[in-house]
């Protein structure tokens, strides 16, 4: 009896199990069946490991406002930053997941994840004092751009940092 009763139970699972996986997206009732990347009843998820979609973040984004402060010991400047500064050009990048960036005289990909992609360590940037750290997040057609960088010290003893935040917009 206690197998029977076991058997029932796995059945009953087993069935619960086929109407969620029916091979319809409950949401929007489009067909999932032998689509491989579907595994959830989200569409918009991605399957786990897989590389994040690049695509929202491809196409020219013009400069719309933000600033640029630099700061050298004592020494503070800032330039407003406006639509004529231009735009950054996104291209997908060589590695899935990432894309490549041609900000001005800076070129460099970056890795995506989610609405945010960050910029591989270690790029030379013409305007920036040392390799700055960049962080692009996303919000439909707009986009926030962060960037820091930081270089002195030693024998001189000055510190010098140059600080981004620019609102970019989808051309």
């Amino acid at each position: 009896m206690k197998t029977f009763k076991n058997s029932l139970f796995a059945l009953a699972l087993l069935s619960v199990g086929v109407v969620a996986c029916d091979g319809t997206d409950a949401d929007s009732a489009a067909p999932t069946a032998g689509r491989e990347d579907v595994l959830v009843s989200d569409p918009a998820a991605a399957p786990v490991g897989a590389p994040a979609d690049v695509t929202p973040f491809l196409g020219a984004w013009e400069y719309s406002s933000g600033s640029v402060t630099s700061t050298c010991g004592s020494n503070v400047g800032t330039k407003e930053i406006s639509t004529a500064d231009g735009y950054v050009e996104i291209t997908a990048g060589e590695q899935p997941g990432t894309i490549a960036v041609k900000d001005g005289a800076c070129a460099f990909s970056a890795s995506v994840s989610g609405s945010e992609a960050v910029a591989e360590s270690g790029i030379p940037c013409p305007g920036f004092v040392g390799t700055p750290s960049i962080v692009y997040s996303l919000s439909g057609r707009t986009m926030q751009k962060r960037a820091t960088s930081t270089v002195g010290g030693g024998k001189f003893g000055t510190i010098c940092s140059t600080r981004e935040n620019a609102t970019l917009v989808g051309r």
